[in-house]
């Protein structure tokens, strides 16, 4: 008896053990340990079994993360890790499996998103320079929602390119697709445009040259941009809406198109829709063809949902990342709330919701981050951080699977992982408060 007593907690210590060393966000909706550990410290080869140039890129950048570790490529070595744009029923192009033996990673996707996705959950098992080897695992991950969004509003205060790169960077490390840019809305133009030089806002503005940059490097993390313009209202004899409609949407390449609060231009309207974009509006269906974005609350978009109508959930008492995190921050609003870490982790973007029709509406979730009240780079990251890598675990990881003790064990392994060019604001009990 003492010794069953015995074996059976040193198999618990060393599941422990295991499961310490695998610290992935979002968690993977699948995860199996399998015997032994996958050790590349004489070196490792890195191969495409199938694949296109998508592919070739991706395997370039897995071949740059590895150099940038210090490990030795070494071309059909004994151990590999591979590529594998394979067609297959069991995984959508955003999903992903990968299979860690003793001597190799395979990685495989029916697309090269998935695969992009499988390489994030390498990289963090890879992340210690000084531990060259990671458990056996079999994972299958497959996203739990379409629509992972990040909202950033850049019309309150304006943040530079190497800014909103830095966040795209962050973004398709935690595998978020949807960069909600709020632009420009009845008061304020970000964006260059050459058919109207009045609109645009004299002083901090993006130029095409810049707003195409971002796109392109959003594209090359499988991000799309999904811009907010509030145009000028359709029948005003000042502006040419077709033109300047025309200009906006030629810059954003993405089906979707966030029109505002309250956009009613039916004129405006159409020609967006004739451009095949799917419009969104926030707490607000402007037509059968739109897509809404419940903010105010989750009952509108559960309404809207349960209507047939496709929603995108962003409740502001679990998703408004400007609302305050820590009790001795500043409240600045009357609206304002308490949003902490263990809070933000709740959020479900179908909640209760039990009925499968319903639920087929419920494309995703996004965190909103409004800029009133953030004035710098600094705030903005103390604001978003770690909250956007709890809401990125909310959208992918299955709710059934979510632990917020684990997710935080995870956390305080991968805190930096995130966001390389500054460290992340600490997330134990006394934080690091920026700078007023």
């Amino acid at each position: 008896m003492k010794y069953l007593s015995a074996l059976f907690f040193a198999i618990i210590v060393y599941s422990i053990s295991l499961q310490a060393q695998v610290s992935v966000i979002p968690k993977p909706n699948e995860l199996k340990y399998t015997e032994g550990n996958f050790n590349f410290s004489k070196g490792l080869d890195v191969k495409v079994i199938r694949g296109d140039d998508g592919t070739k890129r991706l395997q370039k950048q897995l071949t740059d993360f590895i150099k940038n570790k210090k490990i030795n490529i070494v071309p059909f070595g004994a151990t590999a890790i591979s590529l594998n744009l394979a067609q297959t029923t069991e995984l959508p192009a955003d999903g992903y499996s990968m299979m860690i033996t003793p001597n190799s990673v395979a990685i495989t996707s029916s697309g090269n998103t998935g695969l992009f996705y499988g390489l994030q959950t390498l990289f963090q098992l890879m992340k210690s320079d000084s531990v060259k080897s990671i458990p056996c695992l079999e994972i299958k991950d497959i996203p739990a929602y379409a629509y992972r969004g990040m909202h950033l509003d850049v019309v309150h205060h304006f943040f530079g390119i190497d800014v909103i790169k830095q966040y795209l960077d962050a973004m398709a490390k935690l595998k978020l697709n949807q960069f909600h840019w709020q632009l420009a809305d009845a008061k304020k133009w970000r964006l260059e445009l050459k058919s109207d030089t009045t609109l645009t806002d004299k002083e901090n503005y993006y130029t095409q040259e810049q707003i195409k940059d971002v796109v392109k490097y959003a594209q090359e993390r499988f991000i799309n941009i999904v811009p907010e313009v509030k145009f000028p209202v359709g029948t005003d004899s000042l502006y040419d809406i077709k033109k300047i409609t025309d200009e906006v949407t030629a810059l954003f390449s993405g089906n979707y198109f966030h029109a505002g609060n309250g956009f009613t231009d039916k004129a405006t309207l159409q020609l967006l829709i004739a451009k095949n974009k799917k419009i969104i509006g926030t707490d607000n269906l402007v037509s059968d063809k739109t897509v809404l974005l419940s903010y105010k609350n989750s009952k509108n978009g559960i309404s809207a949902a349960a209507k047939g109508k496709d929603v995108i959930m962003a409740p502001r008492q679990l998703c408004s990342f400007d609302y305050y995190q820590d009790w001795d921050d500043e409240k600045k609003s009357f609206d304002m709330t308490f949003l902490p870490l263990d809070k933000s982790y709740t959020f479900s973007p179908a909640g209760k919701i039990k009925d499968n029709k319903t639920l087929q509406h419920i494309l995703g979730g996004e965190a909103y981050v409004s800029t009133e009240f953030i004035k710098n780079a600094e705030t903005l990251e103390y604001q978003i951080f770690p909250r956007l890598v709890a809401f990125a675990e909310c959208v992918w990881t299955n709710k059934s699977r979510k632990n917020f003790a684990d997710f935080e064990r995870r956390l305080k392994t991968q805190q930096n992982f995130f966001f390389k060019e500054k460290e992340m604001p600490k997330i134990d009990m006394v934080r690091i408060k920026p700078k007023k």
